[in-house]
């Protein structure tokens, strides 16, 4: 159901599909015993591309200005939430006095498999692992800012885009 308050736009069924979606995320972090729980993290798995998809209908009629910020505010968090993951992971290792682990993964190997793959977790260790998706979110609002909204419905563009994509993944991951 679609309302309308104060100028804004609220879809109900969609505000109550986030909330499925939060308690399955939390869900796919808890493992659950026996074949119900294997079955739940099965369904489950709906969650997080389901966010992405949402964000994406919210995004579509709005202007460059307002992805501007959205943008902004998300490379904002992914700057504090980085320097946090930064500094637990500094700490650990500083604690068990293996400093130079720290600096053996920050190499080119490393680099390329967070620019491609978005492997935060390669670089500055594996807590910081749920920063993968404020990355994600933050290119594809980029590249929704970028973008021609038309040319990107084409089924031709898809399809080039899908194609790239399972190509990039079949050689890069062989070789890395």
């Amino acid at each position: 159901m679609v309302t309308k308050d104060k100028g804004l736009t609220y879809n109900s069924t969609l505000h109550a599909i986030k909330v499925l979606a939060c308690f399955s995320v939390v869900a796919i972090h808890i493992w659950l015993p026996g074949k119900i729980g294997a079955f739940y993290q099965i369904i489950a798995r709906f969650a997080v591309p389901m966010f992405f998809l949402i964000s994406g209908f919210y995004s579509y009629n709005i202007s460059k200005n307002k992805i501007q910020n959205r943008i902004k505010k998300i490379f904002r968090l992914i700057l504090r939430s980085t320097f946090f993951y930064v500094i637990i992971f500094v700490w650990m290792f500083w604690r068990e006095g293996n400093m130079q682990f720290i600096f053996q993964n920050f190499n080119l190997t490393n680099i390329i498999r967070f620019v491609i793959f978005n492997r935060i977790s390669d670089l500055i260790g594996y807590l910081a692992t749920p920063l993968w998706y404020l990355f994600a979110i933050l290119y594809i609002y980029i590249y929704l800012y970028f973008s021609n909204k038309r040319l990107l419905l084409t089924k031709r563009w898809i399809s080039i885009l899908l194609l790239f994509s399972f190509i990039m993944e079949a050689t890069i991951s062989d070789s890395i």
